[in-house]
């Protein structure tokens, strides 16, 4: 009987864990809007592993191997595994989809800039493009009194990315007496 209870409280425990770390992972994804990357689809996908190779020693050398209800349970709880990454990874590509850069996405989702803006300077190189090739790609930036200097370009990001948002972020590019791009920068204010 003490190898009974001894393998069930490791499943059991098992199982808690399992579901515990899937909705801390969905928390994180939610707050810091994490998209496809090697490191998240790892974190999603691991522990499945690792709980699939647990299920799998616990049915070889346990006795829920020789009982037909354990195998049922084991089987069930191994199909019930997949739920939670396969909705992770479901979260994680609707944030992808909305963290790609688009002009009409810039232009028509002000409150979504500060999460798209680093799309936008990945996939485009905006050191010596001109002032008129920015507002091309990201329309004519809305007064701002906060960083009004001489040669620079502000557009409102939106509220600053994290759990406590407090502050704006703002994108300010710095342009030459020939109003080209010389700098950029992200800040709060």
């Amino acid at each position: 009987m003490g190898k009974k209870n001894l393998t069930n409280g490791i499943l059991s425990l098992s199982v808690f864990l399992y579901i515990l770390l899937f909705f801390g992972l969905t928390l994180f994804i939610f707050i810091f809007y994490a998209s496809y990357s090697v490191l998240s689809l790892s974190a999603v996908l691991l522990p499945l592993l690792f709980f699939l190779i647990l299920l799998l020693i616990l049915w070889k050398y346990s006795y829920l191997k020789n009982e037909r209800k354990g195998k049922i349970m084991l089987f069930a709880i191994a199909v019930l595994c997949f739920i939670p990454p396969l909705f992770l990874v479901g979260l994680l590509g609707t944030n992808e989809k909305k963290l790609n850069f688009t002009t009409e996405k810039w232009m028509n989702n002000p409150d979504d800039r500060g999460y798209i803006v680093y799309d936008f300077l990945d996939e485009n190189e905006i050191i010596g493009k001109t002032k008129e090739e920015i507002q091309k790609l990201l329309g004519v930036p809305e007064g701002n009194s906060l960083y009004n200097e001489e040669n620079t370009i502000v557009y409102l990001l939106g509220l600053e990315i994290g759990l406590i948002r407090m502050d704006s972020d703002y994108l300010i590019i710095r342009l030459n007496d020939e109003e080209k791009v010389i700098d950029y920068e992200i800040v709060s204010g």
